[in-house]
């Protein structure tokens, strides 16, 4: 005898597997890869528009350091603190707080200003990668917990 899940049951729970998956996701990114934007070197890895030299050097001059999206700190922590995930069986929303960082929410780009929000937000192939297995993962694991069975002979 061969116990399977019923393909009704399956496709019922489907649409809450994959809202799981796209959550945990949204999770991850916010973790792990997130704070990996503020990390020297992430200008390169992201492809940041480049700063100008005279914003580089006073950065350097001021603040003693080179890190990407970084001047103060304000924004580093207020993003990486907490983050509400919301998603749907397609999309995952992941919701932070920027604080008093005005800046990293701006619409409208003024004395050519980078976009921030959408350098924020970029991720490398690799993480896609990384990603998409984990949303495999909790798809499979889903789909394994499903208790209810019907047999077939």
């Amino acid at each position: 005898m061969l116990m399977i899940a019923s393909p009704k049951v399956m496709i019922r729970g489907l649409a809450k597997i994959f809202l799981e998956a796209m959550q945990e996701a949204g999770l991850r990114w916010h973790r792990d890869t997130l704070p990996r934007h503020f990390e020297t070197g992430a200008a390169t890895r992201y492809r940041y528009e480049s700063r100008t030299r005279a914003y580089r050097r006073r950065k350097q001059r001021i603040k003693g350091h080179g890190r990407p999206l970084e001047w103060s700190g304000t924004l580093k922590r207020a993003v990486t603190r907490m983050a509400q995930v919301t998603g749907s069986k397609q999309t995952v929303r992941v919701k932070m707080d920027t604080g008093a960082a005005w800046y990293a929410t701006a619409r409208i780009r003024k004395h050519k200003m980078p976009d921030i929000p959408g350098e924020l937000t970029k991720v490398t192939r690799d993480e896609e990668r990384r990603m998409a297995r984990l949303m495999e993962r909790v798809v499979a694991d889903g789909l394994n917990r499903i208790k209810t069975r019907e047999t077939r002979t």
